[in-house]
Order: C-alpha cells, then sequence, then structure tokens
C-alpha cells in the first residue's frame, strides 16, 4: 500500500518540476500540460497517474500531500530509482548552498542578502571568486540567491553598480539570470552599468556584450511604450552596419537573433511601408529554416521563440505566425495538441529557455 512522503517540501517539488522539464521539454502550466505528462507517463511504461493527481500536486500543494508511490513514479520517469534517491541527490546540493549562506525556500533573508545590504564589497569579491571552480548547478543557484536578494534590497543600484564588471555577476546575473520582466528596482540602468566598459571595435566580446544588453534594453522599452528611449537604443543597433551576419558563428544565438529579430520592430516605428515589413518578416521565416537543422534543442528553442514574440507583439499578418508553427512542426508534437491551434502568443511558453523564468515565472 501507498504511503505519504516524509518530507518532500517546496525545495523538493520545484526541483522535482525542473528535471521533469529537462524530460517533457515543457514547463506543466495547465490542465492540459498534467494531461500531456500523464500520457508520456504511461506511453513509457512508468506507471499511471491521473491529470487530477498531477494537477494537484503541481497546484495545490498546500491542499494535498502527495503520495509516495506518486513521487516515485515521477522520479523514476526522470531517471531516479525512486522519490528517496531522488531527494538524497537533491540535498547534497542544497547542503552545499546551506553552507554557502544560500537560503532555500526558507522565509529568513540569506547572508548574501545581507552583505549587499552592509555594503560588504570585499567579502562578495572574494565569495564570487571563490565559486569559481563550482559546479554549474551551484553557480545557478547563487545566481538566483542573487537575484532574489536583489529583489528585496532597497537599493540594489549600488551593488549592480560595483559589480556590473565582476566577471561572475555579468555572467550568470545579467546574462544567464536575466530578467525580462525587469522586477528589481533600477533594473533597466543596471544594463548601462554592464556597457560602461564595452567597446565597438574592440573584440567580439565585446561587440556580443553590446548587442546582448541593446537588445534587451530595446525589448523592454518597446513593450513599456518609451518612444523615445525606444527609438535611442534601436537607432544604437541598426543605423550602424554591424555585418552580423558574417559574425554569426562567433557569437551566441541568444544575442544574435533577437539582434536580427527586433528589426522587425525597429521597421515598424518608423513607418516603413507594409511590403518592407512583410518582405522582413518573410527574410525572418527563411532565416529560421535555414538555422533551425544545425542548431542543438536549447538555441533551437531560443530561435522559435524569440521570432514568435517578435511577430506576436507586431502588425504583420497572421499567415507569417502560421508559417513559423510549420518550420517547428514537429516539436509541437511534444506539447498539448490545442497549441498549435492557438495564436502563436500560448506556445511561447512552451519554447521559454530564460533560465530565470523557470525558477521565478
Amino acid at each position: 500500500m501507498s504511503t505519504k512522503q516524509i518530507k518532500f517540501d517546496k525545495y523538493g517539488l520545484d526541483s522535482l518540476k525542473l528535471r521533469l522539464y529537462d524530460v517533457t521539454q515543457f514547463v506543466v502550466m495547465n490542465k492540459p500540460d498534467c494531461a500531456k505528462l500523464s500520457e508520456l507517463i504511461s506511453s513509457n511504461g512508468y506507471g499511471y497517474l491521473s491529470v487530477s493527481t498531477l494537477y494537484r500536486l503541481f497546484f495545490q500543494p498546500d491542499q494535498h500531500i502527495p503520495y509516495k508511490n506518486t513521487l516515485d513514479i515521477l522520479c523514476r520517469f526522470i531517471g531516479y530509482h525512486d522519490s528517496l534517491d531522488f531527494i538524497d541527490d537533491i540535498n547534497k546540493q542544497r547542503e552545499t548552498m546551506i553552507q554557502s549562506g544560500i537560503e532555500t525556500y526558507s522565509t529568513e533573508k540569506s547572508l548574501l542578502y545581507y552583505a549587499i545590504k552592509n555594503n560588504a564589497d570585499k567579502t562578495l569579491s572574494d565569495f564570487f571568486e571563490g565559486v569559481s571552480e563550482s559546479s554549474d548547478e551551484f553557480k545557478s543557484s547563487l545566481s538566483l540567491a542573487l537575484y532574489d536578494s536583489l529583489l528585496q534590497s532597497q537599493h540594489p543600484e549600488k551593488f549592480l553598480k560595483k559589480f556590473a564588471q565582476n566577471k561572475f555577476v555579468r555572467e550568470h546575473f545579467f546574462e544567464k539570470a536575466h530578467d525580462p520582466k525587469f522586477r528589481i528596482k533600477n533594473y533597466e540602468a543596471s544594463y548601462q552599468y554592464y556597457l560602461k566598459n564595452v567597446k565597438l571595435g574592440r573584440s567580439i566580446a565585446d561587440f556580443q556584450d553590446f548587442i546582448f544588453a541593446h537588445s534587451i534594453l530595446f525589448r523592454h522599452q518597446y513593450f513599456t511604450g518609451n518612444y523615445d528611449d525606444t527609438m535611442a537604443t534601436g537607432n544604437k543597433l541598426y543605423t550602424s552596419d554591424f555585418r552580423i551576419e558574417e559574425l554569426q558563428k562567433d557569437i551566441y544565438i541568444f544575442p544574435f537573433i533577437r539582434y536580427i529579430a527586433y528589426k522587425l520592430w525597429y521597421l515598424q516605428l518608423l513607418n516603413e511601408s507594409k511590403y518592407k515589413i512583410n518582405d522582413y518578416a518573410a527574410y525572418l521565416i527563411e532565416l529560421c529554416k535555414k538555422l533551425k537543422p544545425n542548431l542543438g534543442r536549447t538555441e533551437s528553442r531560443i530561435l522559435f521563440h524569440t521570432i514568435a514574440e517578435t511577430f506576436s507583439h507586431s502588425s504583420i499578418s497572421e499567415s507569417f505566425h502560421e508559417s513559423l508553427k510549420e518550420v517547428y512542426i514537429k516539436d509541437f508534437e511534444n506539447f498539448p495538441s490545442i497549441i498549435i491551434t492557438k495564436h502563436l502568443k500560448y506556445s511561447l511558453p512552451y519554447f521559454e529557455e530564460n533560465g530565470l523564468l523557470r525558477h521565478r515565472p
């Protein structure tokens, strides 16, 4: 007979969700997702979990304590012997985090928060340098803790201004843990600090950083309707001849495709002709067809998500939406069948590759 799990707290449940994402390629967000997950578990021979059982687990965790059998099935589905094997594994990482002063879903503020609050710059610098050889998983957890601490801070700009050139902070906070929702106070200004020592023409790395930061600023300003700032950033991106296609192999897909895709918005802001805008949308579709076969899963999903988001927030015909879906028709087979029939914007969460949003949606 199944017994109830002894200890599977929010940290354990969230860790389970992340591992499920790695297997299923989508985040469970609603009942159709639960139905798809139930189907995948059954069809792969791991047992049966009803849609209602999965829904209670993911969306009503405070009201229902999951049975051990439910958790065992899910943990076997993601490659563990059972739920206890899974808990033992994540607790190793959790212990490392706790020893470093990083809370795992405690109501208390972390040591990192107080170090930032008290301007313990030397301590923070030594700490970031000391984790350079740590695992990617630990660095990800640290960047998330840094995000949480800055979100709680009344004056995060003090830290961001001082540490914008720190290697760990640039790579893991500004880049890998970028927040598209701009929820930290003065977050927009922090990317100006990030750009401070970037010089075009000095190196490929500088060029990539320039494209990355200005592209995310352009997107944010476009979404918030700040026309003057959007045009000022857009002019920096699109009035110079970067010849970015020639450097495509030298820079990551994230800044490359954002730069290419967001030009569609820039053309709209310039009130270019419908013909020119549609012609550029068609170019993006063809570029997607060309690039996709040579990309890994993560890069391929970034390609779709960026172009799909651009299309969804533009004035182009929905025929372009459907053409983009056709390029990714095989990928849509992994998701609930209703997704491909809905507006393009509804597919965005299923292709989301932003690391922060998986933890802080």
